[in-house]
C-alpha cells in the first residue's frame, strides 16, 4: 500500500511539473522600456554582417556602425531612425519579451557564431537596468521556452533589413 501511495505522489509531482512548465513559456511576457535586439556573422564581408536595431515606444533605430563587438552603439549618433511601418513591426517584440528572460543570470546560451553560424544579440533595457544577451542562431542550443521569440526576433531582422 505504501509503495503503490509513493509511485501515485512521484507521478502526480512529474506530471504537475511537465504541466507547468508547459504552461509557462507561451503565456507569461513582459513589456519591457527598451529593447536592443539583432543579427551577427564574424566572419563575414558587407553591410548585412551585423544588423542590430533599437525598438521603444517611440522609435526604431538602426546601428550604422555594425560592431561586431557591440561597444558604444547608438551611442554616437551613428544609427539610422526607421520608418513607422517597420517600428510597428520591431514594437511586437519589445511587447512580448518572455517574462523568463528578464530573470534569467545566464547571459549566453548555446555557441553563438563559434562555427560560423552566427549569433542573435538581445538588450533589455527596463527602469534603467541593462541586461545583456547572446544566443545561438542554431535554435536547439537556447532553452524552450525562448526558441519561439527568438525565431521571431531572427524573422523581424529579415523583415527590418530588406
Amino acid at each position: 500500500m505504501m509503495k503503490k501511495l509513493f509511485y501515485f505522489v512521484l507521478i502526480a509531482s512529474i506530471a504537475l511539473a511537465c504541466s507547468e512548465g508547459l504552461e509557462s513559456p507561451n503565456s507569461q511576457t513582459v513589456r519591457i522600456d527598451e529593447l536592443v535586439f539583432g543579427r551577427f556573422y564574424g566572419m563575414c564581408f558587407g553591410e548585412s554582417c551585423v544588423e542590430i536595431y533599437l525598438v521603444n515606444d517611440e522609435e526604431l533605430l538602426e546601428d550604422t556602425t555594425d560592431n561586431y563587438l557591440f561597444r558604444e552603439i547608438f551611442e554616437q549618433d551613428q544609427y539610422l531612425r526607421m520608418s513607422a511601418e517597420k517600428h510597428s513591426i520591431a514594437l511586437e517584440l519589445l511587447e512580448e519579451v518572455p517574462i523568463q528572460l528578464t530573470q534569467q543570470s545566464n547571459n549566453v546560451y548555446g555557441c553563438p557564431d563559434c562555427h560560423d553560424q552566427g549569433g542573435l544579440h538581445l538588450k533589455i533595457i527596463e527602469n534603467g537596468e541593462e541586461r545583456n544577451f547572446r544566443f545561438d542562431l542554431e535554435n536547439s542550443e537556447n532553452p524552450d521556452y525562448l526558441r519561439p521569440y527568438l525565431r521571431k526576433v531572427n524573422q523581424t531582422v529579415d523583415q527590418l533589413a530588406q
